[in-house]
């Protein structure tokens, strides 16, 4: 719980970072959420939201959008996502072992339309979700009837929307086998040429897909991972210099250059205002 936390309310200039965790995990996930969840994340995973009340402001691909009670968003592949302001609203998130049709179809288009609020056009797709909840908690899942909920749903989108073409990576299943494989391994020398040589991949490629798809270098992102490891492991500044070469940094100044581009402050500094903010935690839970 603590890891979640550090990230959303220290985060100063994070990048947005892969929830590996999401793809992880091949189930459908159903749940009732309250806005905010500020931090900026994306997976391989299809998730839709359907506003159960108005106040949620949905930032996709960094566009924010104002959502009003009873419309719904889609947060494509890898589409760059979190929810600000308040409310109420029900999430589906979709394990892309559900829509390999729909890949094979949308190939490097993107949807035209991911906000609906048309009333017949919401009430068709929220009906179908509902389906997918139902289905998804019952005491004996019928997985074909779900698949087939998840085909009905995408395909009634698609009959919505359609697809613009849109310069887009040629293939998400490679991006999500590098995110996999750097998420595994960034706390080691890592570089592009050690991806390139384990997945059989052209560096240069791996470096031009993170960029595309990712808006961030290879070393950025890598960084990125180490600092949040860093933020999240820190209980002292005398173990500063252990912690941030345990994070997988190979040289202390490259860390202080890429925790301060990051946070915007110093580790001690951090490290203060983490320990004061807990305390104060502390004091509140024995009131």
């Amino acid at each position: 719980m603590l890891e979640i936390y550090f990230k959303i309310c220290y985060n100063i200039d994070m990048k947005n970072y892969y929830e590996i965790h999401r793809d992880s995990d091949n189930s459908i996930t159903c749940l009732h959420s309250v806005a905010p969840f500020k931090k900026e994340h994306y997976h391989s995973k299809i998730e839709i939201c359907y506003a159960l009340t108005d106040g949620i402001e949905f930032m996709l691909n960094r566009e924010i959008v104002k959502m009003k009670k009873d419309s719904l968003i889609i947060a494509d592949s890898f589409d760059v996502h979190s929810t600000l302001g308040k409310g109420e609203y029900l999430t589906l998130i979709v394990p892309d072992v559900y829509f390999e049709s729909y890949k094979q179809l949308k190939g490097t288009r993107t949807l035209s339309r991911k906000y609906f609020t048309d009333k017949d056009e919401v009430s068709k797709l929220y009906f179908i979700v509902q389906e997918i909840f139902k289905q998804n908690s019952a005491d004996n899942t019928n997985y074909i009837q779900l698949e087939g909920l998840v085909k009905y749903l995408l395909g009634t989108i698609i009959s919505f929307s359609g697809f613009t073409e849109e310069k887009l990576p040629t293939s998400y299943d490679t991006l999500k086998e590098v995110l996999i494989f750097i998420n595994n391994n960034y706390r080691q020398e890592l570089t592009l040429d050690k991806i390139s040589s384990a997945l059989g991949l052209n560096k240069h490629y791996v470096s031009h897909l993170m960029s595309k798809a990712l808006d961030s270098s290879f070393n950025d992102y890598v960084n990125g991972l180490r600092v949040d490891y860093f933020a999240n492991n820190i209980d002292s500044t005398e173990n500063i210099s252990k912690v941030a070469l345990d994070s997988g940094f190979q040289s202390l100044a490259t860390f202080y250059r890429a925790f301060d581009k990051i946070y915007g402050c110093s580790p001690k500094k951090f490290i203060d205002e983490k320990n004061s903010d807990l305390k104060h935690q502390k004091k509140v839970g024995t009131k």
